[in-house]
């Protein structure tokens, strides 16, 4: 049986605020602040060290079902349907860019330092440009031919993955609330996969 005590999952911090359930977690890279989502309508930013909130962003009387973050921006994806971002460097705690989605996003990811990609309930995988908040693409994750399935989840590759070909790209594993497990590519932003002409070698 494991055993519980010292040098094995011993608590380094307690981080309380939230009102309601947590529904969703995302470490910064350096590991020094968590980003939380919450029913409670609101993301807050921990600093690990000081186990204390140093932000709580407002989204507006919706559900967090979704964060993400990368450097100094931070994504709340929302039960309206919002994808909120926030920048870790600005003053005050409202988002720096809001778009609109047609249904509720239950999935975020960040897939570059242009791109976040949101799974929404229409089944549908889209990207968006961080600086401008337009899509620039969209598809169905779900091909089973049937009606579309909620994007439940959906996770990033840390590291660019070579495929049979040679080129280097980074993957994206998407859930739709079914048995399956769906690995896909992700494109470079403006549609090129990372290793070809124009992206990262």
């Amino acid at each position: 049986r494991p055993r519980v005590g010292r040098g094995g999952g011993e608590p380094v911090a307690t981080l309380r605020g939230h009102s309601h359930s947590v529904t969703d977690l995302c470490f910064s890279a350096d590991s020094a602040a968590v980003l939380s989502g919450s029913f409670d309508h609101t993301a807050r930013l921990w600093d690990v060290g000081r186990s204390q909130c140093v932000s709580c962003f407002d989204v507006g009387g919706a559900l967090v079902l979704s964060v993400a973050c990368r450097g100094d921006l931070c994504w709340a994806a929302t039960s309206s349907g919002a994808l909120l971002q926030y920048d870790r460097r600005r003053r005050g705690e409202q988002p720096c860019l809001s778009v609109q989605n047609e249904s509720l996003l239950q999935a975020v990811a960040s897939a570059s330092d242009e791109e976040v990609l949101t799974g929404d309930r229409n089944g549908l995988l889209k990207a968006w440009d961080v600086r401008t908040g337009r899509c620039s693409r969209q598809q169905r994750v779900d091909d089973s031919g049937g009606p579309a399935r909620p994007i439940s989840h959906l996770e990033v590759s840390p590291e660019a993955w070579r495929g049979h070909d040679g080129a280097r790209q980074r993957l994206l594993a998407a859930n739709s609330y079914d048995d399956t497990v769906r690995i896909l590519a992700v494109p470079a932003a403006g549609g090129a996969a990372e290793g070809e002409a124009g992206g990262a070698a």
